[in-house]
């Protein structure tokens, strides 16, 4: 927690973010790695900088990148899918 999207991304490699329902979830704003499927890296939404509309027609494309939020935006929260890792 803490560490920023910028920082995020150039340890551990290409970003994905994954947008859920904002209105309903705390935990919509998410930034998964491909290398880590089973960790949840949560944003704040006061973080996004752009406009709502292009959030809800983009989140299932992935068309979000470090640009669209706020300089120096970190992690809010880390969620780990305990599902997945029992699995493993």
């Amino acid at each position: 927690m803490g560490t920023t999207l910028k920082e995020l991304e150039s340890k551990l490699g290409k970003l994905q973010f994954d947008i859920g329902w904002i209105e309903e979830d705390p935990n919509a704003m998410q930034v998964k790695i491909a290398t880590y499927p089973t960790i949840q890296f949560i944003l704040d939404i006061e973080d996004y900088k752009g406009d709502w509309e292009k959030i809800s027609l983009s989140r299932n494309k992935n068309e979000l990148s470090i640009a669209d939020f706020k300089e120096g935006t970190k992690i809010d929260r880390i969620l780990v899918d305990k599902r997945k890792v029992s699995q493993r």
